[in-house]
């Protein structure tokens, strides 16, 4: 394996790492009022670096919520099915590390 491979294999497994750490996040905020901001903001970042590191199902589900959010940043999320698929997708990914 090539420097560069091994390096990005590290980031991925420091990203699956934090990603945990984000799913608890994202399901407290989620029930929180006035939580939807941060649930945005976390979930941006999971768009951006999960398709940085080739996890694009986990990428297209934090994006699809952001676009909701950006919509509508009042919706009670865990209600809607773009935050499930974003929970099943996360479940998903870490399972499978």
């Amino acid at each position: 394996m090539s420097e560069q491979l091994s390096r990005l294999a590290v980031i991925r497994t420091r990203f699956l790492e934090r990603l945990e750490e984000q799913r608890q996040e994202l399901e407290l905020l989620s029930r929180q009022k006035g939580g939807n901001s941060a649930v945005q903001d976390i979930v941006h970042k999971i768009a951006g670096m999960a398709g940085s590191l080739g996890l694009s199902d986990l990428s297209a589900a934090a994006s699809e919520l952001e676009m909701l959010l950006g919509k509508d940043n009042a919706v009670n999320l865990p209600e809607t099915q773009q935050f499930g698929r974003l929970m099943e997708q996360i479940e998903s990914d870490l399972n499978t590390r």
